[in-house]
C-alpha cells in the first residue's frame, strides 16, 4: 500500500507490516513509523494506507488492524484490533471513514 500527501510533498509506503516515509523528489527516506507489536508478530500486512486532510495523521489497515500515526512525533496515535475491508479519507475535512465486513447472518432455528 502506498499513499501520497495531497501536495505530493511525502509518500508512505507499507511494505508488510513496515511503513516508511518518503520525499519523493529526493528518493530520500524521511522516517520509518512504527506499527504495534501485535501486528509486527503477527506479521500482519497493510493493505491501505491514506493521509487525512488537514491534520498529521496517516491512517492505514490491515486484515485485522486500524492504525493511526501522528507525523509530528512520528509516534503511533492509536491502534485498533478490526477488519478492516478498505479506508478512504475525505479530501478536504479531516476525516476518514473505514469499511467493514457484514457480520455472518444468524442461523434461524425451525
Amino acid at each position: 500500500a502506498s499513499a501520497f500527501t495531497h501536495d505530493g510533498s511525502t509518500l508512505a509506503v507499507a511494505a508488510g507490516s513496515r511503513v516508511t516515509l518518503w520525499e519523493p523528489l529526493s528518493c530520500t527516506l524521511a522516517a520509518t513509523l512504527p506499527v504495534p507489536a501485535d501486528l509486527a508478530a503477527s506479521g500482519g500486512l497493510l493493505q491501505h494506507l491514506s493521509f487525512v486532510s488537514g491534520s498529521a495523521h496517516l491512517v492505514g489497515a490491515s486484515e485485522h488492524y486500524l492504525v493511526v500515526w501522528n507525523l509530528l512525533t512520528g509516534s503511533l496515535a492509536w491502534s485498533l484490533d478490526l477488519h478492516a475491508c478498505a479506508l478512504a479519507a475525505d479530501p478536504v475535512h479531516a476525516r476518514f471513514a473505514v469499511a467493514v465486513p457484514a457480520p455472518a447472518a444468524a442461523a434461524t432455528a425451525s
